[in-house]
């Protein structure tokens, strides 16, 4: 019921390394970007900016709890969790080059998280059970 919007949507822990995964999921009608800032370029929308923010500051907490986790035997390795943002549906939202680009622009240039859209996940999803099918 997490109305308020005070805990992480998802806490995973890697297999390989027991690395902590954040992750913090929006809808697929999040918007992406914000108005047209100046020609050519597009801010990134509040949404997104506040997905990001609320996941850092899980990442922080996390870190700064961790050594009771830690002695709580959760199986974690690291402080330093990766964090994921699941929002928004770039092939509807990212309608044109310049969109495109500045969405690029601002999420490959993030420093501890990592940005992806639902339609992303999903082509994601569609590429792996072909391979498994032998498509």
């Amino acid at each position: 019921s997490n109305g308020a919007g005070n805990i992480a949507d998802f806490l995973f822990r890697t297999e390989s390394a027991g690395a902590a995964v954040l992750m913090e999921i929006k809808t697929p009608q999040s918007p992406l970007l914000g108005a047209k800032y100046r020609k050519g370029a597009f801010p990134p929308s509040v949404e997104l900016g506040g997905a990001i923010s609320q996941v850092l500051e899980y990442g922080e907490s996390l870190s700064t709890e961790f050594n009771s986790l830690k002695s709580a035997d959760v199986g974690l390795t690291t402080s330093q969790p990766y964090c994921v943002v699941v929002l928004g549906d770039a092939s509807r939202e990212l309608s044109d080059d310049a969109k495109r680009r500045s969405f690029e622009r601002f999420r490959e240039r993030l420093i501890g998280v990592r940005v992806v859209t639902f339609d992303e996940v999903f082509r994601r999803i569609e590429g792996l059970i072909s391979l498994l099918q032998g498509d």
